[in-house]
């Protein structure tokens, strides 16, 4: 690998969820747009009826999970004015059974 192959976007966004790969949570990677680029492993087992998310608009991933749309407006207004968002309980429907998720959502900025 070469140096320049470390800055390629990819190649950033690779290395950063690396720690994510043995984690616990289920973590996501979304653009600025909030589309989605990136899950890990714990994300597809623990929501394995939403399949595919890569390029899906996450408030509307909360949206097929059953997230109320309040917590939704909530997760989408604190984020864009705060910048990190903490919901301490989202109830979603997964295989009929209900479960209880906590989401926290940071933005990040790189200068690159």
């Amino acid at each position: 690998m070469q140096l320049e192959d470390f800055f390629n976007q990819q190649n950033i966004v690779d290395l950063s969820f690396f720690n994510f790969d043995n984690a616990i949570t289920a973590a996501y990677f979304a653009n600025s747009d909030l589309e989605i680029l990136k899950v890990n492993e714990n994300f597809k087992s623990f929501f394995p009826v939403l399949g595919n998310v890569t390029n899906a608009y996450f408030p509307d991933v909360l949206q097929q999970l059953g997230v109320q749309a309040e917590q939704i407006e909530t997760f989408v207004s604190e984020l864009e004015s705060v910048g990190t968002v903490l919901i301490p309980t989202v109830h979603i429907t997964v295989d009929g059974q209900d479960r209880v998720f906590s989401l926290l959502s940071t933005r990040t900025h790189n200068d690159m």
